[in-house]
């Protein structure tokens, strides 16, 4: 920006000391306003095929455009350039720049809003190179004024119609539908109403012949929104919208639908035109899209005629600019009106009405006075061409027109007339206008001048010109000097004192002349009679700090930028301060989270920091296993200190390794997170409450003293797993055979059929060898002390005394085999008939089966199963007999007897049995039943 503010200080200074920002310069032209949009889709990097640009760039549509514009700003003075693009954000190293903005182009949602256009540079006069920085291919920022952006090229949409409605609201004073276009206060904001040239009044003969009543006298109140309320009022100054682009509008919109609104833009109730002049790059002569923006833009309609602009390398951009541009600067005309709108009428021409002749002398020379031309483009004499030249008479006359009088006549004699500065002898002394001086000048300036063939000139008075601090009256009004002057002390970028503000960063306020803006210059006298010498430069006012006070304090054109921003969180939300109109306000407000350690209740939920996530270790060095912490709003690491490092599967003193060293007393060693001893040879290898690793050492039972109490009906055993100990189902700790099930009450492998599991039995069922069968008993009765085997009911043996060399086998009374009740301990053998060892002594058959002491103590099935002895008698049940449980015991005198049925664990609750278990044992049952008698108590041998 140093550039920018060297050439601009002139500019300046001469906007601040103007006497009227309305009144130009004579022979100044009236600057048209021009905004050139550029197309910054992907498609301006495709090349041109005419090689590379003549600023040094490669080959792309983008740099012939750029270098175009380049050269058009840097050597066009007589407009007020602007210019603008599609609305982008600076995504970092450039060239990576990306469309932004709300609905921006290159996102799914990209229309026809406002917020498509981005300004770049804004109208002022005098500032054309602030567009010259965007295109200088000296790649910065794509954003950022300060640090000298470029415009680029990236991949989107192509907003046409959005982003000619963005270019109106900026006409018109006006921001995005979201996004601001120009901050106001800033300079050039609003040209339309901050054009001191936008109107001029038309005079009477020039009105339209539409003008109503009101139009006679002027009167331009009401409003200006039709043609027939404005008669006494024209647009002056030409308002631009140049588009260039190579491609059609993607977004949904109609370009033409935006250049017809430019050219009905309406500011304060007056309707101004905005032209539409698109440039088609790399677009065939002719195209539908580009004539349709020309003639909505407000070019003509003729058949056959494109109204549009083409070109297809940087010559042609130039090119089609320089024809555009040529047609809209106004230059003041000889026409009797105000053609540059400066209030003044064919100012251009200061010779206007002055007296003029014909050139020619004697009787032949007329008069009259220098008017308009019929072109309009300068002034020429109105003098009648004169007589033809005649014979020379004595008459006082020079008839003949070589500028003598009466010359060669005999006998004339002059009449002496006093001499008038008329080209003739009026004194008849043979000499014409001789001698003939009169007064001239203005003021103080006065002088002298003489008659010279009829004419009066050469005034040798001084002329009258700005008064200048020299010591000498240069106005002529009688006063030497006494002016003052704008001044400045301050020191611009590139070095010493400029004398303007300009030369000031940032005091490019001064130019807006508003209130806003605290920049002025200062002022310097130079005393009226004194030396020609100014005095000190007094009450500059120069840039300060920006402050949130509604004025641009540091004059940078902008008001209250980067006042705000200081966090002012309160007990309840979070935010930071912002300038709105002057005053710092907090937009502090509640949030939806409260993940911040700042001590706030962000979210004003009544909790502090509750959201707080810890971004994990902390204190490396320091602070052992630190963990981060929110604590009093300040992010707090939070651990253990660093110990000595010991045997426990902890880095205690926090160096990244784990029980390293020599941790352990003689002998042992760490290992499981303990000192350990080596495991000993034999049954018992460790001590108690100690276990044997599989890396042999002794270490810690977990499970030693350990009680696991059944869990949901199922046994626990405790397992250990490293050094913890953990109770599990005692099922999951057991492996069964094939047809085997453990059992989770008791952790036991069963049988996997009815013998473990009864409820597999019907009630009409017995559990037979693990297997069920009919109960052939099932809906028998019989007498009070009988009971029902295989289907028949029989006596109880209860009570039953048999002979000695007997026994009671199903209620009866049988042969002996042993012939008496063996010892105890002994069983009688029925085949050899001799007591033999019991080898059921240490037998026990599972459910459903007992022991036969008759085939070597092996398990058959249990004739028992399905008898019910008698009711309320108490007795029990063995190898199919009903016994009272009292002859039984050792101490009763029982004897001890093998029998082929025999009994043991006798079910009287009806289980289930199978028919075939009883069949060999009820063959005789009739004759048993004959021979039943009470003798000597003798009870069948256990088995």
């Amino acid at each position: 920006m140093t550039k920018y503010f060297a050439w601009l200080g002139v500019a300046m200074l001469a906007a601040m000391v103007a006497a009227s920002p309305a009144r130009a310069v004579p022979g100044e032209p009236l600057k048209p306003y021009v905004v050139l949009v550029l197309d910054t889709s992907g498609s301006m990097n495709e090349v041109t095929g005419s090689g590379p640009s003549s600023c040094g760039g490669a080959d792309s549509k983008l740099n012939h455009a750029k270098c175009a514009i380049n050269n058009i700003v840097n050597s066009y003075g007589d407009i007020v350039f602007g210019l603008g693009r599609f609305r982008m954000v600076d995504g970092g190293t450039p060239p990576n720049c990306t469309l932004s903005g709300a609905g921006a182009a290159g996102s799914a949602t990209c229309n026809t809003s406002t917020d498509m256009f981005e300004l770049l540079a804004a109208l002022v006069d005098g500032t054309n190179g602030l567009s010259a920085v965007w295109t200088d291919r000296t790649l910065n920022t794509c954003t950022d004024v300060g640090t000298d952006p470029e415009i680029f090229g990236v991949a989107g949409n192509t907003p046409l119609e959005g982003t000619l409605r963005g270019s109106k609201s900026y006409w018109q004073g006006l921001q995005g539908a979201t996004q601001t276009i120009w901050a106001p206060g800033r300079l050039g904001f609003d040209p339309i109403r901050t054009d001191p040239r936008k109107l001029n009044f038309l005079p009477k003969p020039s009105k339209p012949a539409t003008c109503n009543a009101n139009a006679a006298t002027c009167d331009n109140s009401v409003g200006c929104t039709s043609a027939t309320n404005c008669c006494c009022l024209q647009q002056c100054r030409p308002y631009i919208v140049i588009l260039l682009t190579d491609g059609a509008e993607t977004c949904s919109g109609t370009p033409a639908n935006g250049a017809a609104a430019l050219l009905a833009t309406d500011v304060d109730n007056r309707r101004y035109r905005v032209e539409t002049k698109p440039i088609g790059f790399g677009i065939p002569v002719g195209d539908a899209q580009i004539e349709s923006i020309a003639h909505a833009g407000g070019a003509g309609d003729a058949p056959g005629v494109n109204e549009g602009y083409y070109a297809s390398d940087e010559a042609g951009v130039q090119l089609a600019i320089s024809q555009i541009l040529a047609g809209a600067v106004r230059t003041e005309l000889c026409n009797n009106l105000d053609d540059d709108c400066d209030s003044l009428i064919d100012e251009d021409f200061p010779n206007k009405g002055m007296a003029c002749d014909n050139g020619r002398l004697g009787v032949c020379r007329t008069t009259g006075t220098l008017g308009c031309t019929a072109d309009f483009s300068g002034v020429a004499c109105n003098a009648a061409p004169g007589p033809a030249a005649g014979t020379e008479v004595c008459n006082n006359l020079d008839d003949d027109c070589d500028g003598r009088t009466d010359e060669g006549l005999t006998g004339c004699t002059c009449a002496p007339q006093g001499e008038l500065c008329n080209n003739r002898d009026d004194d008849c002394d043979g000499v014409v206008d001789n001698g003939l001086t009169r007064a001239c000048g203005s003021g103080t300036c006065t002088g002298t001048e003489t008659c010279s063939a009829g004419v009066y000139g050469g005034c040798t008075a001084q002329p009258s010109t700005a008064e200048t601090c020299n010591g000498l009256d240069d106005n002529c009004d009688g006063v030497v000097d006494g002016i003052t002057q704008a001044c400045s002390n301050l020191v611009s970028p590139g070095g010493p004192p400029t004398g303007n503000p300009a030369g000031v960063p940032g005091s490019g306020c001064a130019l807006e002349g508003s209130s806003i803006c605290i920049c002025h210059p200062g002022q310097k006298v130079c005393p009226a009679g004194g030396g020609g010498t100014f005095g000190a430069c007094l009450g500059e006012q120069g840039p300060l700090t920006e402050v949130c006070n509604g004025l641009d304090d540091d004059c940078d054109g902008m008001v209250d930028e980067s006042t705000g921003g200081a966090n002012c969180s309160s007990s309840c939300g979070v935010g930071t301060t912002q300038c709105v109109n002057g005053v710092l306000t907090c937009n502090a407000v509640a949030a939806t989270t409260d993940n911040t350690c700042n001590g706030i209740d962000d979210d004003c939920d009544g909790l502090v920091d509750e959201d707080y996530m810890s971004p994990g270790a902390c204190g490396v060095g320091n602070v052992c296993n630190g963990m981060e912490q929110c604590i009093n709003g300040m992010p707090t690491c939070i651990g253990q200190p660093i110990l000595p490092e010991s045997c426990n599967c902890t880095d205690d003193d926090c160096d990244g390794q784990v029980d390293e060293g020599q941790l352990c007393g003689a002998g042992a060693t760490c290992t499981n997170c303990q000192c350990a001893f080596a495991c000993s040879p034999g049954e018992f290898p460790c001590p108690a409450g100690k276990t044997c690793s599989a890396a042999g050492f002794c270490i810690a039972d977990a499970c030693f003293g350990v009680s696991c109490p059944p869990v949901n009906g199922n046994a626990q055993v405790c397992v250990q797993t490293g050094n913890a100990g953990t109770c599990v189902d005692r099922c999951s700790q057991t492996t069964c055979p094939a047809g085997e099930v453990c059992v989770g009450a008791t952790g036991e492998c069963k049988p996997d059929d009815c013998t473990t599991f009864p409820d597999r039995c019907s009630a009409t069922e017995n559990c037979v060898a693990g297997t069920c069968v009919n109960n052939p008993c099932q809906g028998v009765t019989c007498g009070t002390e009988q009971y029902c085997v295989g289907g028949a009911c029989i006596d109880s043996c209860a009570g039953v005394d048999c002979p000695a060399n007997q026994r009671c086998r199903l209620g009866v009374c049988e042969s002996n085999p042993c012939g008496h009740a063996c010892p105890f301990g002994q069983a009688c053998n029925d085949t050899s008939g001799e007591c033999v060892a019991d080898p059921c002594t240490a037998v026990v058959c599972p459910t459903g089966e007992y022991c036969d002491a008759n085939h070597n103590g092996a398990c058959i099935p249990d004739p028992c199963v399905g008898t019910a002895c008698p009711a309320g008698t108490g007795e029990v049940c063995i190898g199919g007999t009903c016994y009272d449980p009292q002859s039984l015991q050792p101490d009763a005198g029982a004897a001890q007897i093998i029998t082929t049925g025999g009994g043991g664990g006798c079910d009287t609750g009806g289980n289930a049995g199978g028919p075939g278990v009883l069949s060999g044992l009820l063959v005789g049952l009739a004759a048993l039943a004959t021979r039943k008698r009470r003798a000597t108590r003798a009870i069948g041998g256990r088995s």
